[in-house]
């Protein structure tokens, strides 16, 4: 095994108090994940302070005042990777590790991490203590509004079909994000775009279908775009999916959900730091959540994260 670069070495840390911020949208799903894991943190000595923010302004700011209290160790997100975006916004860059109890509806950060689905389970690992930095992205709209992310920024028929995802109330997890790419495949068709990669290597065509730009490996609940994302490489994984028919686009699909890709036609897969995408007709979403319209510029931010991880 390769041995890790330093700014990368797992730590251990002592951990007393942690702070737990909890998604209301989650709904019941999200308290009973909270509960269970406060009272296992209890049990291993851990002292809790909980809240639960209104918007996502409100969840920006409690994560703010958490990360400035230094009787907090850590911040604990119970929710999904929308929750887990509007948190390390105050988080990122900073020296206290944010820890995982996975309650949302795709889960894809804890899926690429390895981290437990049970609560218990995962305050029992953060409880251990052991952290990790990682590596996390930027993403700029023409705006200038800078976030980082923790997952996947993504523009084209995959942003669609998230779009669509989070418009429909059923099924759950996975099932739903398979429903909305049936869905959406009835008005499927390519868009024009132009990528360019460290401000040199230009792609341009007019029939591009999907553009991901990964840290981790998955979106939509295990779709596994960028099967081979390393989120200590100091890398963007850029997956490009060239213009498609609709029979062609349903037979790829399947292998993304796999990530058994890699020698599909139509489907290239690239390393940046730097990556610019112009892109007309779809959205840009990042961590499962709406950004803004293309043009979007995202860069690597090498080891900003710090993650409990088992």
């Amino acid at each position: 095994m390769t041995a890790l670069p330093d700014d990368y070495a797992p730590e251990k840390r002592t951990i007393k108090r942690v702070g737990i911020i909890t998604n209301p949208e989650s709904g019941n799903r999200s308290q009973e994940a909270t509960a269970a894991a406060a009272a296992e943190f209890v049990r291993h000595g851990v002292n809790v302070t909980s809240a639960t923010g209104l918007d996502p302004d409100s969840t920006r700011e409690i994560a703010s005042w958490m990360i400035r209290d230094r009787h907090i160790d850590a911040i604990v997100v119970s929710g999904g990777d929308g929750l887990i975006h509007h948190v390390l916004q105050s988080q990122a860059g900073t020296d206290v590790p944010m820890g995982i109890i996975p309650a949302g509806t795709g889960n894809d950060f804890a899926h690429h991490y390895g981290l437990p689905r049970n609560p218990v389970k995962a305050a029992r690992l953060i409880a251990a203590g052991k952290t990790q930095h990682a590596d996390l992205g930027i993403h700029t709209t023409a705006e200038g509004v800078r976030e980082y992310f923790a997952t996947i920024t993504c523009c084209g028929f995959d942003s669609r079909v998230n779009a669509r995802t989070n418009r429909l109330s059923w099924p759950k997890g996975t099932p739903r994000y398979v429903l909305a790419v049936l869905l959406e495949a009835l008005n499927f068709h390519g868009y024009p775009a132009k990528i360019t990669l460290d401000h040199k290597h230009v792609l341009e065509q007019d029939l591009f279908t999907t553009v991901a730009v990964g840290i981790t490996s998955s979106y939509g609940g295990g779709m596994k775009i960028s099967p081979d994302a390393d989120h200590t490489d100091g890398l963007l994984d850029i997956t490009v999916i060239y213009g498609m028919s609709i029979p062609q686009a349903l037979k790829t699909f399947p292998k993304i959900f796999r990530g058994e890709f890699s020698s599909q036609d139509g489907v290239n897969t690239y390393h940046a730091k730097h990556v610019r995408v112009e892109l007309e007709g779809a959205p840009v979403f990042s961590d499962g959540d709406f950004v803004s319209d293309p043009p979007i510029e995202v860069d690597i931010a090498p080891a900003a994260g710090l993650f409990f991880v088992p």
